[in-house]
């Protein structure tokens, strides 16, 4: 199963470092490969090289140039990245973020502080949901 994993290519944007890391030593540790992007332009930049082989990106709410949704609106409206499945990781989870962030298609949703299984297994529910 990991070798299959290996092929799975998980865009990480958080402004925060340290979360970047964690999160793709969590993927890398299950055998995912991860981008990891910590500015709005450095995520545009790895979709603008990467975007064929991107199958899910996990994006945080709250950054300083634009906010998650302002992001995921700005994405969707390229059509190469539409095939791209999003996780939003965060610590806002009041019901009108999670709403707009569904109503986005956003496939699921990570409140921090996120226990490593709980990322695990949305990308495991995105990846099944697929089959």
């Amino acid at each position: 199963m990991k070798e299959e994993k290996k092929k799975i290519k998980i865009l990480v944007l958080d402004d925060e470092p340290n979360i970047t890391n964690l999160v793709s030593s969590i993927l890398e540790l299950e055998g995912y490969e991860s981008l990891k992007a910590n500015t709005v332009k450095e995520a545009l930049e790895i979709l603008d090289k990467n975007w064929k082989d991107i199958k899910i990106m996990i994006c945080d709410y709250r950054m300083p140039e634009m906010d998650g949704l302002e992001f995921i609106k700005k994405i969707r409206q390229n059509p190469l990245y539409n095939n791209i499945d999003i996780l939003m990781l965060t610590a806002t989870d009041t019901y009108e973020t999670i709403k707009q962030s569904t109503l986005l298609g956003v496939k699921d949703y990570i409140i921090k502080p996120f226990d490593p299984q709980e990322i695990i297994e949305a990308i495991e529910r995105v990846l099944n949901s697929k089959n």
